[in-house]
This record gives structure tokens, sequence and C-alpha cells, in this order.
């Protein structure tokens, strides 16, 4: 019978529920550790180079990028969100605070070293979670381009020399104007 908290994960993240038997979905739940921050408390820092994916079970985080005194926020998660994903897979820093901001939440927390033992003794369990995170990034990416498309018409009919928003998407996408 599996337990509550792979009961939670299922419920939360429906691929987990679609790819991986009970088994599976419970050494996941194994794997994980919770995690309870306060109202104001922070999951992850910006900066921080903690190698750790987070699912938000319960509570709202609000995402938050710049420094202490002046953070810029960029939104809130809702439960269901994963968060940590980029330094979880590449090592380095975060790339944004997460903070709780309900007054109480739930996540949890898989390492990368969990990750990697579980990836060793259910490895088709790892293999579903790398296939949500990427299905998350690609959602977002998708996202981000779709709003994005309206601005970057917008900057390069203004065509003024000015950096853009243009310019911006073309770093983050390694890519140069005509020459």
């Amino acid at each position: 019978m599996p337990s509550a908290l792979a009961d939670a994960l299922v419920q939360l993240f429906p691929p987990l529920a679609e790819g991986l038997d009970d088994d599976e979905r419970e050494a996941l739940a194994q794997a994980v550790e919770v995690v309870r921050p306060r109202g104001g408390e922070e999951l992850c820092i910006q900066g921080s180079r903690e190698r750790a994916l987070f699912f938000l079970l319960e509570g709202t985080f609000a995402l938050k990028l710049g420094d202490e005194q002046s953070p810029a926020d960029l939104g809130y998660l809702p439960p269901g969100g994963l968060v940590g994903e980029v330094s979880f897979f590449d090592g380095g820093p975060a790339t944004a605070s997460v903070v709780q901001v309900s007054r109480r939440g739930t996540a949890l927390q898989l390492t990368a070293e969990a990750f990697e033992r579980l990836a060793l003794s259910h490895p088709r369990a790892a293999a579903v979670v790398c296939r949500m995170v990427c299905d998350t990034l690609a959602a977002r990416i998708r996202v981000a381009t779709a709003r994005y498309d309206r601005v970057i018409a917008t900057e390069a009919r203004r065509g003024d020399g000015k950096t853009s928003v243009l310019d911006l998407l073309r770093t983050l996408f390694g890519t140069r104007a005509r020459p």
C-alpha cells in the first residue's frame, strides 16, 4: 500500500501517477525529504549552489530575483510547482530565491545524491522525474516565447539601434543580429 507521501506526489504531479508503478512511487517518496518553511522563510536562495529539486505540495511560494534589499517579485508558485531544477541538473548557482509567503507550506526536497541513488535502484522512476522536469521547462519556454512575440515584433519595428528586449533574447538563445 502506498504511503501518504507517495499519494500526495501523484495527486499533485500526474506524470508520476501515469509513469510509475506503486513500488517506484514509494521509492521516490522515500528519496525525498519533507521541508516545511514558515512564512517569510526561503526554500532556496539566489546564488546558492544547493543541488536540490523541490516539489511544492502546500502553500504559496514567491519567486524573487535580485538583492535582499530590493528584490523583484517574479510571481507566485502554487502547489504542484517545481523549483530548483536548473541548479539540480547543472550544479550552478540558483537563479532566483523562492520564499514561503503563506503562513505554512510544504515542499519535498530531492537532492542530487538522493536522485543518483534512486536512478541506481529504480531507473524508471528517475527517468520519469527527468521527463517531468523537461516537460516543465519546455512548457515555460513556450509560454515565455509566446508572451515575447509581441514585444519582439514591436522592438524590431522600432529599429533605433538601442539595446532592446530582442537583444536580450538573442543572448538567451545564443544568437545575434545579422552582421
